[in-house]
């Protein structure tokens, strides 16, 4: 039986165009694409449901405190938040049958048996650490340029040298101007990759699913989409393209093209950083 809603999860900067779009060719519509504005005012308000379960959303959204609970589910990968599952509970059953919404969420135990209650699927992308770590640094001081507005950590990139960005991002620490603490990241990696464990989440590789477009295979790419379609519910594959330049965060959209985009110094940095965990994602 078709799946009533999904949750699109990823790892931040993973391609999750790619996977929307072919959510999205399979007939579910964006939960935060049927927002109106009193919808928008309401969560900007810190009275609404987010339209996207990533930080500054939910740190925005109303929350349902219980006694008997605590706040177990983490929203946002960057920098540690967290929700009780009665705020996600409420956040989740707004979404009509048919939609989905997208998410950046870390492994958490409570979080399958909610999805299961509210007759959710789960995806989630996941990307090639070293081209994630390399998106991220370009799109970060650059995120006002498109409608997701400027990104949490732009005010605290704009005051540090672009050595200093990337070792924010790979060793974590303080952030002053955004008062906030950001996780190394290979903790920030290993939260989604987590989800490996876990039998009711389909993950999808960013490589498997970009197409020759970006530099995949086309055989590749046919097969992950059976796989989505499958785990769906759904008999056939979604038709039409997924690699789609048009999408609010796309850049570059191509397997190799992160060594391109920093110098040689970075390049290093990075390959030495992530290479254990390219080991544990099986990435060469």
């Amino acid at each position: 039986m078709p799946a009533r809603r999904v949750l699109v999860n990823s790892l931040p900067k993973s391609g999750t165009h790619l996977l929307t779009k072919a959510v999205s060719n399979l007939g579910y519509r964006e939960y935060g694409q049927q927002r109106g504005y009193l919808d928008t005012l309401c969560v900007r308000l810190g009275r609404g449901t987010p339209w996207l379960l990533n930080y500054r959303q939910a740190q925005a959204g109303r929350k349902h405190p219980r006694r008997d609970e605590t706040d177990s589910i983490r929203i946002g990968a960057l920098t540690e938040y967290r929700v009780n599952p009665a705020t996600l509970h409420h956040w989740l059953q707004r979404l009509e049958t048919g939609s989905y919404i997208q998410g950046h969420m870390p492994f958490s135990p409570d979080l399958p048996p909610l999805l299961a209650q509210l007759d959710f699927r789960h995806l989630l992308i996941m990307r090639d650490p070293r081209a994630v770590l390399a998106s991220l640094l370009h799109y970060i001081p650059n995120a006002h340029l498109t409608d997701m507005g400027p990104h949490f950590l732009a005010a605290d990139f704009a005051d540090l040298s672009p050595a200093q960005q990337l070792a924010l991002l790979l060793d974590g620490g303080h952030a002053p101007r955004a008062r906030l603490e950001i996780l190394p990241f290979a903790t920030v990696f290993r939260s989604l990759a987590a989800w490996r464990a876990d039998s009711t989440c389909l993950l999808v590789r960013f490589e498997d699913l970009v197409g020759i477009q970006g530099g995949g295979s086309a055989e590749r790419q046919a097969q992950t989409l059976h796989r989505i379609a499958a785990h769906l519910g759904l008999e056939t594959a979604p038709a039409g393209e997924v690699y789609d330049r048009e999408a609010r965060t796309f850049r570059q959209g191509q397997v190799d093209g992160w060594r391109r985009s920093l110098d040689a110094d970075a390049v290093h940095r990075i390959q030495t950083y992530c290479a254990p965990l390219c080991a544990e994602l099986e990435y060469p």
